[in-house]
């Protein structure tokens, strides 16, 4: 049995030719395969305080997902706008494994705040973070907090 690292400089399709350098009789040929530019992106998402569900996908160079992609793994790291590690997810620790392009992770904070939250994958694909809000954060327009005060 041998083991191959392939790298490619850029996408297309491929066929692989491989040849024993001590047995050159020894040698075999692969169908041809599409090599695609990759990106792991974990999608921007506002919520309550507390556990948001977080959306990571596997993109080509036009951010199609990549629905193939039933083997990547990845973890992610978390960079809080208040640094008191308040936020924590299984999937600093954990690897998680795309399964048609995408995964869920959860991502949980006890504070309103910005967390950034990126990616690391294998294979390697280049990461794009995203901000996850919690709280009293909104995407568009004017929010406002109103609460009554019993007495």
């Amino acid at each position: 049995q041998h083991n191959f690292l392939l790298s490619f400089s850029s996408p297309g399709n491929i066929t692989l030719t491989a040849q024993d350098t001590d047995y050159s009789s020894v040698n075999g040929q692969s169908d041809e395969f599409e090599v695609k530019e990759a990106k792991i992106r974990v999608v921007p998402i506002s919520g309550p305080v507390g556990k948001i569900a977080v959306s990571v996908q596997v993109l080509d160079s036009e951010d199609n997902i990549i629905t193939e992609d039933d083997s990547t793994t990845f973890t992610v790291s978390l960079k809080e706008s208040m640094n008191n590690d308040s936020a924590t997810s299984e999937a600093t620790t954990i690897s998680v494994t795309i399964q048609s392009g995408s995964a869920t992770i959860y991502v949980n904070d006890s504070e309103a705040e910005s967390v950034i939250i990126t990616p690391a994958s294998s294979p390697v694909l280049t990461p794009v973070a995203g901000t996850v809000n919690f709280g009293s954060f909104q995407e568009r327009g004017l929010g406002i907090d109103t609460w009554r005060e019993i007495r």
